[in-house]
């Protein structure tokens, strides 16, 4: 369920009155959030793909999505500004990159908000699964960050 901001109606000693005054959805991440090049690609899942995208089946090519690499992260999703509108709700395969190493998921449209400067769209991805090496990539690049910050 969404959260709500309430406001103060009336009180009368121990006895408040709340009314609310707006609505949030929930945060989606459970990990901190960070900031860092994170290489992901991504494209929509077409239908009947997503066991053979997690099974290396299919390949990434070379017109899939590619945000800037600078992006808000968590192990359990990424953040970002990108130019054109997504779907909320979307699936997408998703690849993630360090080195070498590609990392494989599927993540889900959590948020598409336009911009204050309405240039460009502020996209949240959750990862609904995660190759467990991808969720341990993450992971260690957090404590790495953190480490580096303190």
């Amino acid at each position: 369920k969404p959260m709500l901001t309430l406001r103060i109606e009336s009180q009368q000693g121990d006895l408040i009155t709340l009314s609310p005054i707006g609505e949030h959805p929930r945060e989606q991440r459970q990990y901190p959030r960070l900031f860092t090049p994170i290489h992901l690609v991504f494209a929509p899942i077409l239908e009947h793909t997503l066991e053979q995208w997690m099974n290396r089946e299919i390949h990434v090519q070379e017109d899939w999505h590619q945000p800037e690499p600078f992006m808000n992260f968590s192990v359990n999703g990424v953040g970002f500004e990108w130019t054109n509108p997504l779907e909320h709700n979307t699936k997408l395969m998703v690849a993630i990159y360090s080195n070498d190493t590609e990392f494989r998921g599927i993540a889900r449209v959590v948020r598409c908000t336009l911009s204050e400067d309405a240039e460009q769209y502020s996209i949240a991805l959750y990862f609904e699964a995660l190759e467990p090496n991808g969720i341990e990539y993450l992971s260690e690049l957090t404590l790495k960050l953190q480490d580096d910050l303190l």
